[in-house]
């Protein structure tokens, strides 16, 4: 089977074939397959004839979007702070150590 493009365009008949819903959704047969196996992907066989067949809607619902419709919009507040800004408030940085007065140190003695 050798497919250029996937065809996402509807069939007028409500089921295909594995090859068919391979074809439809531009992934392998043995894909398909394995979807059903899984129990992810619904199939059924026709009485009278050797074939599994799946239907046009139980494939059109694994097709899920892959972004967002619309920009998520951040609050006003965010807005008007810059990304390091808010950095630094949510992050305090480690303090050094205080420096203590000590005597210098002693030159050996030879």
């Amino acid at each position: 089977m050798s497919t250029t493009q996937p065809d996402h365009t509807r069939p007028t008949a409500a089921a295909t074939s594995v090859e068919g819903a391979g074809v439809y959704l531009g992934v392998s047969s043995k894909t398909i397959r394995r979807l059903i196996a899984e129990g992810r992907l619904h199939a059924f066989r026709v009485r009278g004839h050797n074939s599994t067949r799946v239907r046009y809607l139980d494939l059109d619902a694994l097709m899920e979007p892959t972004a967002p419709t619309k920009p998520k919009r951040r609050p006003a507040s965010a807005r008007e702070v810059s990304a390091p800004a808010v950095r630094a408030q949510a992050r305090p940085r480690p303090q050094a150590p205080p420096i203590t007065a000590t005597s210098p140190p002693t030159p050996r003695s030879k």
